[in-house]
């Protein structure tokens, strides 16, 4: 899906605005009114705790347990 959407994009000559605009001013995801940086920095804070929650500390705890 990538590749498809992302080699099939040629301009066309002559250059001129219309043809520029074609690929230039694609909206972004940044773009729409869904997106929200504040829900992205709960995303980030969430994974890194369940990170510390599944693997750090079990990591400490079996560590006294190998020696």
């Amino acid at each position: 899906m990538w590749a498809e959407k992302h080699t099939n994009t040629y301009i066309q000559a002559p250059f001129n605005n219309a043809n520029v605009q074609q690929w230039r001013d694609k909206p972004l995801a940044i773009d729409s009114a869904e997106f929200d940086p504040q829900l992205l920095g709960y995303d980030k804070e969430q994974k890194r705790r369940l990170f510390i929650e599944r693997y750090e500390r079990p990591k400490e705890l079996t560590a006294g347990k190998e020696e």
